[in-house]
């Protein structure tokens, strides 16, 4: 195999390794959504760690 044949096709495996990720996160997510378990995220623009409710709710993490 040349050079770029390989390439392409790593390049090709980690796409769909990132999109099976992606998706099972996702799936997950929803999951958790369902049974009333928060989700952790992280706000980027404030900087802070924090739980999302299925009603929406948001409750950040205090540091200590």
């Amino acid at each position: 195999m040349s050079k770029d044949k390989e390439t392409s096709k790593d390049d090709f495996v980690d796409d769909l390794t990132f999109k099976r990720f992606t998706a099972r996160i996702q799936h997950e997510n929803e999951e958790r959504k369902k049974n009333g378990i928060p989700t952790a995220k992280y706000d980027i623009s404030s900087g802070k760690a924090y739980l999302e409710y299925a009603d929406g709710r948001r409750v950040y993490a205090n540091k200590t």
